[in-house]
């Protein structure tokens, strides 16, 4: 299927600056239209415009309608009637407006789909729908001055994003410590870190025993995924890290996808 030029990616000002039993894998449909917002107001990650740039080409390969950018203005009414999904990439702090609050809260409420990506877990944290509704664990801390780390990683259950991801899964980045206890939330867990195959870099302070990285839930109306992983630049060149977003959007994009598609 041809793709739709009106549909070319837009670019925030930071990326075009830095211009990155068996389950079935998810499937991959074409023509899903997703906005990748990358606003940061707490932390600027050296990762963020990298994490824009590689989910621009990431779905694009795929054939779906991609934005990407740090202004809430592009939360609009209008515009998310279009979408079906919005991945927060490596966001921090408040970067939103009362009318985004408000438009994505009607959009997530009609099955919208929500990826969250490293900080997104520290962003929004003054609104109640998203800090309850879409991304139920703030992050707490995580090792210092050597935040990032070499870890083992194991899946937690059987879910299609899931299907092609080694396990175990060895990788390094910065493995956050959450607030609240993912596990206690009836959450769909998907990644733990197994906290034995951390070296004393990672002491008591960050450990607690058993320690969940991503899950999946449908809280919000829709369907919801969130990885801790991804603070590294280098993580939006691994494959499998990429696979794991791949598949993220896909499956929260579905539900909305398909009944845009009957219209």
């Amino acid at each position: 299927m041809a793709r739709d030029r009106r549909w070319l990616p837009t670019l925030s000002a930071a990326a075009l600056a830095a211009c990155g039993d068996n389950v079935e894998p998810v499937g991959i449909e074409p023509d899903v239209s997703v906005i990748v917002f990358t606003g940061e107001t707490l932390w600027m990650h050296p990762s963020n415009p990298v994490a824009g740039r590689a989910l621009i080409r990431l779905g694009t390969d795929q054939g779906w309608k991609m934005a990407v950018t740090s202004d809430p203005g592009v939360f609009t009414p209008e515009r998310l009637a279009v979408t079906d999904a919005v991945v927060f990439a490596v966001t921090s702090g408040e970067v939103l407006d009362d009318p985004a609050r408000a438009a994505l809260e009607v959009f997530f409420t009609a099955g919208g789909g929500f990826v969250g990506i490293h900080s997104a877990s520290a962003t929004e944290m003054t609104w109640p729908f998203y800090t309850e509704k879409l991304v139920p664990v703030r992050f707490r801390t995580h090792p210092y001055p050597n935040n990032v780390l070499p870890g083992r990683l194991t899946h937690e259950s059987e879910h299609p994003i899931l299907a092609d991801l080694p396990n175990p899964w060895q990788r390094t980045d910065e493995f956050y410590t959450f607030q609240e206890r993912p596990e206690d939330l009836g959450l769909t867990l998907l990644l733990a870190l197994d906290e034995s195959s951390m070296g004393p870099d990672y002491t008591s302070e960050f450990r607690v025993g058993y320690h969940p990285i991503a899950f999946t839930h449908e809280r919000s109306g829709g369907r919801t995924f969130y990885t801790a992983l991804g603070h590294t630049p280098e993580s939006y060149a691994e494959p499998e890290f990429l696979m794991s977003i791949e598949s993220a959007i896909a499956w929260v994009s579905e539900p909305r996808h398909a009944t845009r598609a009957s219209l």
